[in-house]
């Protein structure tokens, strides 16, 4: 019973934390390492690329519908290439570099690939199957999500996803 009223005097003293240890409210950012050029690797985040509204296609290398998906993401990757509001993005799950290695033998360099190798992000967003295609707002909030290949209406869905979520963005977020 003593240690149940020391713990709530505690919570009833006012704080007298540190700023080390406040919390602030800060925006929510992505970030991931970002396979380049004969595989050199360098760091990617949505704090250094404001563009509002991230297309995030998840996928492994041996994952059979996740290379018949790679034309799908390539094409809408040349088709948002001038929207400067909209990333297009492949985010492989993948923990050898020699996969990383083999994709792009596959299906080239265009549309950059990130590296979620811990699953972080595959976790966060509680992905259970690839292909998954998440389109997430300049707040970061999910505005679509598909599990597989896309077929002609998902690709339309995919599309007005992404005009809603330009709509949610403020034009001046956009550099």
């Amino acid at each position: 019973m003593k240690k149940f009223l020391a713990f709530l005097m505690l919570l009833a003293a006012p704080c007298q934390c540190s700023k080390a240890f406040a919390v602030e409210d800060t925006a929510p950012s992505l970030n991931f390492p970002v396979i380049g050029e004969a595989g050199a690797i360098a760091n990617w985040s949505t704090e250094s690329t404001p563009k509002g509204v991230y297309v995030l296609e998840v996928f492994y290398n041996a994952c059979g519908a996740c290379n018949e998906n790679a034309q799908n993401v390539e094409d809408l990757f040349m088709a948002r290439l001038s929207d400067k509001q909209v990333q297009v993005l492949a985010v492989s799950i993948d923990q050898k570099q020699s996969e990383y290695t083999k994709w792009f033998a596959k299906h080239g360099k265009t549309v950059p690939v990130l590296m979620d190798v811990n699953k972080t992000f595959l976790k966060a967003e509680k992905i259970r199957y690839v292909p998954t295609v998440i389109v997430k707002d300049c707040a970061l909030e999910n505005v679509y999500k598909h599990i597989g290949v896309w077929s002609e209406e998902t690709k339309l869905e995919i599309n007005e996803a992404i005009e809603a979520a330009k709509g949610r963005c403020p034009m001046d977020s956009v550099e």
